[in-house]
């Protein structure tokens, strides 16, 4: 009835490790997984054909071996889009994800610092922001991520504004999924409609 389709997309939450602690996070089980698993699972994702792999954490560029399994990636023709908070970003990683052919999405989910760093504590609006400057700049800039919360979806204007000034061809809003530790944080249907 059906033939075999390849998936859209697959994400990989490639790490549970963390620099920031952010209000929205609920966490990952510990540990990830061996090196040689990855690269197993790399062919297998392979073999599914799908459009693109969205490789996140945790933050990713924490994980030791992530550029040995981008490469691994690369070779195996996979679009790589990578899921980062900006905040390890450093000209030498840019080049190499250059290189392996990684598209950038930085999630900033506030437009004013106070918002941004109360949501993303341990974070710098200043160096998220001149982060996804220089991944724009440098052609490697995907997307903005924007996490909707009560705390912050008056600031989608804003977002928009601060997006086009980066230089960010495009913003996706993600819904905080529903669990029972975060019912404070979930919009009302009220507010979807605002």
């Amino acid at each position: 009835m059906y033939k075999n389709q390849s998936p859209h997309f697959v994400d990989w939450a490639i790490t549970s490790k963390c620099n920031l602690s952010c209000r929205h996070c609920r966490g990952f089980p510990e540990g990830d997984l061996s090196t040689e698993r990855a690269k197993k699972l790399i062919a297998e994702i392979a073999e599914l054909k799908p459009g693109w792999v969205i490789v996140e954490g945790g933050e990713p560029l924490l994980r030791e071996d992530l550029f040995e399994l981008l490469g691994m990636m690369q070779q195996r023709q996979l679009e790589v889009h990578l899921i980062t908070n900006g905040m390890l970003l450093n000209p030498k990683i840019l080049t190499t994800l250059k290189q392996l052919g990684v598209k950038v999405m930085i999630s900033i989910d506030g437009a004013t610092p106070a918002t941004y760093e109360a949501i993303r504590s341990g974070a710098s609006f200043e160096r998220v922001v001149q982060s996804a400057r220089i991944c724009a700049q440098e052609g490697l800039l995907e997307a903005i991520n924007f996490t909707l919360l009560k705390t912050n979806y008056s600031e989608i204007p804003g977002i928009l504004k601060l997006a086009a000034s980066i230089g960010a061809q495009r913003v996706t809003f993600i819904g905080l999924k529903p669990c029972l530790d975060y019912s404070e944080e979930l919009l009302t249907p009220q507010q979807y409609g605002e």
